[in-house]
């Protein structure tokens, strides 16, 4: 839906969209103290959650804010989603790299008691000044509003506690950013929800996504060595000496074969990340995946299977089209086909998308938000789809400047490589045959935005550059 408010700017989908952005992240389905997402709503104004946290949820919620902060310039959905980021760091990666399948919803036999709060424990954290303002901020009153207990919350207006409680709306903010670790060493001291250990390959390809995306857009390192770890994890113990992905891992012992569904998330994280650092190991790996799932996935008339051609299947081997909780296997690798035909060049993997995206036409348009992803990689393959090149020396701030332009803009319309001043090296130009002559034009950094190989002039300034990246998408 982002993508195609980019096409139409129109209102009514913007002023929609914040909606719903804005009362999930202020409404109890959000771990206010923690930084993650719980599950899903049980009722509708995404106040009382089903307490679950999934990886899935978390690593897709921190792409969409994340986009969000970029399309509507909003620092707050640039906060909510680096606050997913640091729950996943701090609560759900093990020491290798990999990210952990979820979290229990209930801690003790009981649903929701590790999340809840009264107002006393609230003033016991932050004292008797500070406690009450905080309560109120996080929603947390005597009456409660889950089972006598609070879910925080963050829908008391700043303004309303600082009327309420004396000072003004910015001391009432920063009193929850004065507190926040504080609450959660205390919250760490009650029985805790059970984590499934279990990392699962397609959740934390999804995973070098939302972390790629929250170093371009932020430029914090930490996210970057995070996806950069994870994808040596998932390169080092989820596949095999025979190349394939498994499913699945448990405290380092590996499970079943992997499905479509790890080869087509993992091969876009690793474009992703590839785009975001520049690091042209990361392309390879993708692309290795995306042959391997040609070979073994792939069926006559653009079909996906779900499962391997050598996988057991006594009922068949299916298809699975529908788009659920997270992207389906087939839409995902869609997707990381047109990344890489426009990185690379091959016209024959933009053209294999095209005949899957024509062959489920009709069930699209039937099923709708059902095949969002299929929806939304017609949009890629309807483009414009850029291939963007930054072309320069490294130290020169006007590059930095064009590569903050990219950044900040997030599109994700596009996908960026990296040459020198001189051009590319002949690795990337083995692996990129259409970086081929993009130099910065008498030592001035340039930036050079494709369509299908026909490029425009290079860009020199920020202005010109933006403009060009934005044609076509309403920026």
């Amino acid at each position: 839906m982002l993508h195609q408010y980019r096409k139409t700017g129109q209102k009514p989908i913007a002023d929609a969209l914040r909606l719903t952005l804005d009362r999930m992240a202020d409404g109890g389905i959000r771990d206010q103290i923690g930084g993650g997402f719980h599950r899903y709503s049980v009722e509708p104004t995404w106040l009382v959650p089903h307490f679950e946290i999934m990886l899935y949820d978390n690593v897709q919620l921190a792409s969409l804010y994340l986009e969000a902060a970029a399309v509507f310039a909003d620092d707050r959905y640039r906060r909510v989603a680096t606050g997913v980021l640091d729950f996943l760091l701090r609560e759900m990666a093990n020491e290798e790299g990999g990210f952990y399948a979820s979290f229990d919803a209930d801690s003790g036999g009981e649903e929701g008691s590790y999340y809840v709060w009264t107002p006393a424990q609230i003033v016991d954290v932050a004292g008797e000044t500070d406690g009450p303002p905080l309560a109120d901020l996080l929603g947390v009153t005597a009456e409660g509003n889950f089972e006598g207990r609070s879910i925080p919350t963050r829908r008391m207006p700043p303004a309303a506690v600082a009327a309420r409680h004396g000072g003004d709306a910015d001391s009432v903010t920063a009193l929850a950013e004065r507190w926040l670790e504080e609450l959660r060493l205390r919250r760490s001291l009650r029985t805790a929800p059970a984590l499934d250990r279990k990392i699962v390959t397609s959740w934390n390809g999804m995973a070098l996504s939302a972390f790629a995306a929250g170093y371009s857009l932020t430029g914090d390192d930490r996210y970057r060595e995070a996806a950069a770890k994870a994808a040596d994890f998932l390169w080092r113990s989820h596949r095999g000496d025979d190349g394939r992905l498994v499913r699945t891992s448990t405290d380092g012992l590996a499970g079943a074969q992997g499905i479509l569904d790890d080869y087509g998330s993992t091969a876009c994280g690793l474009i992703d990340l590839y785009t975001a650092t520049g690091e042209v190991r990361q392309l390879r790996r993708a692309l290795e995946l995306i042959e391997s799932a040609r070979g073994l996935f792939r069926g006559a008339g653009g079909a996906w299977h779900l499962t391997a051609e050598d996988a057991e299947a006594p009922l068949g081997r299916r298809i699975d089209l529908f788009d659920s909780v997270e992207p389906s296997g087939a839409s995902a690798m869609i997707h990381a086909q047109l990344k890489a035909a426009a990185l690379t060049g091959r016209t024959e993997l933009r053209d294999e998308a095209g005949e899957s995206l024509a062959a489920a036409a009709d069930m699209i348009a039937k099923a709708d938000l059902e095949m969002a992803c299929w929806l939304d990689a017609a949009l890629l393959l309807s483009g414009p789809f850029y291939e963007v090149v930054l072309a320069g020396d490294p130290a020169d701030p006007s590059l930095a400047e064009l590569v903050r332009i990219y950044d900040r803009m997030l599109p994700p319309h596009a996908v960026l490589s990296r040459t020198a001043a001189g051009g590319p090296d002949s690795e990337q130009l083995a692996l990129m045959p259409p970086l081929a002559g993009k130099t910065a034009p008498n030592g001035r950094s340039a930036a050079y935005v494709c369509l299908h190989g026909a490029c425009l002039a290079p860009a020199t300034s920020a202005a010109d550059f933006a403009r060009k990246l934005g044609a076509g998408w309403a920026y």
